[in-house]
């Protein structure tokens, strides 16, 4: 009698052990196997209450009934640490795909950026340059006697205006 439970006991040491090298290999790694196998104490006691609860003696159909319920919590625990490590890569991808797309919308908005500050650089540079031929056409006019110095003075005035605003735009630009 003493043989055969020292047999089921040595049996249930060895299966929780090979069961730990068996997922360390499958998981390949070994935290999780540890999680794991330590879910297997709780399922003991629990075992142990079961059987106080039930006024059953430890017997060899008890400790045959053990080892299955052992194998159930082992299947269990394998179980739920893969569920979880299932969600927390899925996670990691979520997060990774999340800063992706920031990271891609904020290019493309640096990017029309960009080029609203080159469309705007060209206008200006464009509209200085016919500001420029405004004034000189001003200038020519006013020598003949055909303008004021007032116009003149106005087209200088939006001239340097709009060169100033060209010169903000490049400022911009370069930032």
């Amino acid at each position: 009698m003493h043989a055969s439970y020292t047999g089921l006991l040595l049996g249930l040491a060895f299966a929780i052990m090979l069961d730990y090298l068996l997922i360390v290999v499958n998981f390949q790694s070994w935290l999780d196997p540890f999680i794991m196998i330590s879910a297997l104490p709780a399922a003991l006691a629990g075992i142990a209450w079961i059987l106080f609860i039930a006024h059953t003696t430890l017997s060899v159909p008890a400790l045959m009934g053990t080892i299955m319920c052992m194998g159930v919590a082992t299947a269990n625990s394998i179980l739920v640490v893969s569920f979880a490590t299932e969600q927390m890569k899925e996670a990691s991808a979520a997060d990774l795909a999340v800063v992706n797309l920031s990271m891609q919308a904020t290019l493309a908005v640096d990017y029309f950026a960009a080029r609203t500050l080159d469309a705007e650089d060209k206008l200006l540079k464009d509209t200085v340059a016919q500001y420029e031929e405004a004034l000189q056409l001003n200038e020519d006019r006013y020598g003949g006697g055909l303008a004021s110095e007032v116009e003149v003075e106005k087209a200088r005035t939006i001239l340097e205006r709009t060169r100033a605003q060209w010169v903000d735009v490049g400022g911009a630009r370069a930032q």
